[in-house]
């Protein structure tokens, strides 16, 4: 069977998928994330470290909400799913993370069950594990219809947001590794320096400082 790039993220793929495999486990690994980041969200509900007044008051005073509501707006399933309200700004709009799941869910439904008698069906409770696991199991056939790279795209960007809102945010990577036929990239190493995951090959005073003189990685996408 001939082979093309996968239109998500590049790699090979077979002709008749529309997301590579690589992309729907990757898409399933997120799914599951989102029930221990939501977890992780409701132990954090705490006031935010500013006031929204920058001018200082009396001593003791401190204007701020009793808690953190863009995680309030994530976990609420009566927020704008869309993150399109009339409001909204588009730069810092923050999506409901249950609602959106059930607005794809519920696109899932009715294109996989369209020829269905009883038509299409979303499991209740609408509930972010629910929904999560719902997705989960149709995943894989989702990688084969023309709407994956969307599909994929939207997990990618609820999970992409609540990971950030949970403070898990990904190492930033300090070059492409230098060893000829590598094409790894060099992550930073608990401590000091950095290696490559690929080749094990480690980097540590000039020849980290070289990186920077490197030319950058072909781009993949982040897990």
């Amino acid at each position: 069977m001939s082979t093309t790039a996968c239109p998500v993220c590049g790699d090979p793929s077979t002709s008749l998928r529309y997301a590579c495999p690589a992309c729907s486990v990757r898409t399933q690994r997120r799914l599951r994330e989102l029930q221990d980041y939501r977890d992780v969200l409701r132990a954090t509900l705490t006031p935010s470290s500013r006031g929204l007044d920058p001018l200082p008051g009396p001593r003791g005073y401190r204007s701020s909400p009793p808690m953190n509501l863009d995680i309030v707006v994530a976990l609420d399933p009566r927020s704008h799913a869309s993150g399109a309200g009339p409001d909204d700004d588009a730069d810092e709009t923050v999506l409901s993370i249950t609602g959106s799941l059930h607005r794809v869910a519920e696109y899932v439904a009715e294109e996989r069950y369209r020829a269905a008698v009883m038509g299409s069906i979303v499991p209740r409770p609408y509930t972010l594990d629910v929904l999560a696991s719902y997705l989960w199991i149709h995943t894989e056939w989702c990688c084969w219809q023309l709407w994956a790279a969307d599909y994929v795209g939207m997990i990618r960007t609820i999970h992409g947001q609540i990971r950030r809102q949970a403070h898990d945010a990904p190492p930033t990577p300090l070059g492409p590794c230098r060893t000829e036929t590598c094409g790894g990239t060099v992550m930073p190493r608990p401590g000091r320096g950095g290696a490559c995951p690929t080749c094990g090959r480690s980097y540590d005073g000039l020849e980290l400082a070289r990186l920077a003189y490197t030319p950058p990685a072909p781009h993949q996408e982040a897990s």
